[in-house]
């Protein structure tokens, strides 16, 4: 099911926001905390770590780990 246009928007521009903190030291941890900041729901958290983890084959199931594993969720 794609994604309706709004949606991707926001999506997309939080993928822009959060590269340079996953380049950060704080990395992915700091990541999580602004998206749980930003009331992102599970879902769309597991989308924009996908697209910082990169289109891989298990790229999926470790953006779920993370956001599912991470505290700030």
């Amino acid at each position: 099911m794609p994604l309706d246009p709004p949606r991707a928007e926001r999506i997309c521009a939080l993928v822009t926001e959060c590269l340079p903190l996953l380049g950060s030291h704080a990395g992915m941890d700091a990541v999580q905390q602004l998206l749980s900041d930003r009331g992102v729901t599970v879902l769309d958290a597991v989308i924009v770590t996908r697209e910082l983890l990169g289109a891989g084959p298990t790229a999926l199931g470790e953006a779920k780990g993370i956001v599912l594993s991470s505290p700030s969720q």
